[in-house]
């Protein structure tokens, strides 16, 4: 009984330590006001998917954080557990990292396996919110890391491209939840539709912005040079090539 209650006010500490260092931080929404995608098939929902925005308690200004746009293959498992792997490119290198998430209580929820192998991590939650499986997925992800919460709703994409009404849904969606459009953010890719390829670069919008041209006013992220023609090789993350540390989490 101590040692619960011990437990529960450092957890507290933690919420208030948070707020403290986050003072305009919004409130967590409970998980029982996130939906579940009904009758959701974990056969369907697996392969690749592409970041195509996200709403990030930790983000307080739309532009103010730069988002990399990323791909993440969901492998489904016989014990219908995923491998997720994820990739990007940072910094000229590609970064691979892999993590398996388990069915939890009820279809489509999962958390993190080998939760003791990433360095602060006390408590990671998947939920699968909404999904068509062959265009959208919005994934809802609540961390506990060092006594500090960490939630955010990734709208994910089969291509890389975001059409203007499923990004309208992603806004009102999100900011049902107590998010705020300044926690929410959109990369935005030119080029080749498969991850890396075509030497385009990508650059993130804030969530009121129009849907962007080559040449508008948005800033990059990208690090390397900013060819356009198809030619930069440099820009191509298909192989793996350095394996992301432990608690690099992306899903």
């Amino acid at each position: 009984m101590a040692l619960g209650l011990l437990c529960l006010g450092l957890i507290l500490l933690g919420g208030l330590q948070t707020k403290a260092f986050f003072p305009d931080m919004i409130k967590i929404p409970p998980l029982n006001k996130v939906p579940f995608q009904p009758d959701f098939q974990d056969d369907q929902f697996q392969g690749k998917w592409y970041s195509l925005g996200v709403a990030d308690n930790t983000i307080q200004n739309g532009n103010g954080s730069q988002l990399t746009m990323y791909s993440v293959n969901y492998e489904l498992q016989d014990d219908h557990s995923f491998n997720v792997n994820t990739s990007m490119l940072r910094d000229e290198v590609c970064e691979h990292s892999v993590e398996t998430l388990f069915p939890g209580f009820q279809p489509g929820q999962f958390t993190l396996g080998n939760l003791t192998s990433y360095r602060g991590v006390m408590s990671y939650i998947v939920r699968v919110a909404a999904t068509n499986y062959s265009h959208f997925a919005m994934v809802y992800v609540e961390k506990i890391v060092r006594f500090k919460w960490y939630y955010k709703m990734t709208l994910y994409g089969r291509t890389k491209k975001l059409r203007h009404k499923l990004k309208e849904r992603f806004i009102k969606f999100t900011t049902s939840l107590d998010f705020t459009k300044d926690n929410i953010a959109f990369s935005v890719p030119i080029g080749n539709d498969q991850m890396g390829e075509g030497g385009g670069d990508m650059r993130f919008s804030r969530p009121d912005a129009a849907q962007s041209t080559t040449g508008d006013r948005k800033e990059s992220i990208s690090q390397s040079s900013h060819r356009r023609g198809g030619n930069d090789q440099s820009r191509v993350c298909s192989s793996p090539g350095i394996l992301a540390p432990s608690g690099s989490l992306r899903v």
